[in-house]
């Protein structure tokens, strides 16, 4: 029921994916208990879902949720890990930026706890952190984050792989706020190069960071003439 679900939501056929995972979580609350730590996979694919569907409100129940029983079951769960982030984006996106701020920070703590320092899930939590740290301007703490994330993708995944390529439109995203415009231009570029030569110019990926950097360079020639002037 759950790989259908995902597939069923993978495809934008959010009801039918909700079918099932309303169906897997009442099957398993039956076999298993109401606070088993195996229904947080199915409270996280909720929240997933919701998230996609920018409902929030509901995204945020259910990632909590999934927090709850990974914390009642007193050890250390995989899950937890993703609900902390589900439940942080959520939280971002209503605003609750203080709120979202430290579920991204025990996010990184419990997937250092379960995947150790080096792993590629901990490098996702410190750039999820660092972009909520850099909304707060602490800019120094944020690039710590990104050039370690950095390190550890390029080791375990290398260069041209989608986890280092983002991190990379975060870091050139981050020197753009720093007022160094050019460098955080040229960083999203080869990002976008990257990508295109990967997945070409038609994925949705490649256009979205093609848009921002067109966004950031019309941005910087406005401040430019406002300087000029």
């Amino acid at each position: 029921m759950m790989k259908l679900g995902r597939w069923h939501e993978s495809q934008g056929n959010y009801e039918l994916a909700k079918g099932h995972y309303q169906n897997a979580l009442d099957s398993s609350k039956e076999s298993l208990g109401p606070k088993d730590p195996a229904l947080a996979a199915i409270y996280n694919c909720f929240a997933s879902l919701y998230l996609r569907q920018d409902l929030f409100d509901e995204a945020e129940a259910y990632s909590s949720n999934a927090v709850k029983v990974c914390a009642e079951a007193g050890r250390r769960v995989p899950e937890l890990v993703t609900a902390l982030t589900h439940l942080a984006d959520a939280l971002r996106k209503r605003s609750k930026f203080e709120k979202s701020l430290k579920s991204y920070e025990q996010a990184l703590d419990a997937c250092r706890a379960i995947h150790s320092e080096d792993s590629s899930e901990t490098a996702r939590c410190m750039t999820n952190l660092a972009t909520a740290v850099q909304r707060r301007r602490e800019f120094k703490r944020a690039e710590d984050l990104l050039k370690r994330a950095l390190e550890i993708h390029q080791r375990l995944v290398g260069p041209k792989a989608p986890e280092y390529l983002t991190t990379l439109v975060c870091l050139g995203q981050l020197r753009f706020d720093q007022g160094k415009h050019e460098d955080g231009l040229k960083l999203i570029d080869k990002a976008a190069r990257t990508l295109e030569s990967l997945f070409g110019a038609a994925h949705q990926n490649v256009k979205d960071v093609k848009a921002m950097a067109r966004n950031l360079l019309n941005k910087m020639h406005g401040l430019r003439r406002v300087i000029d002037a």
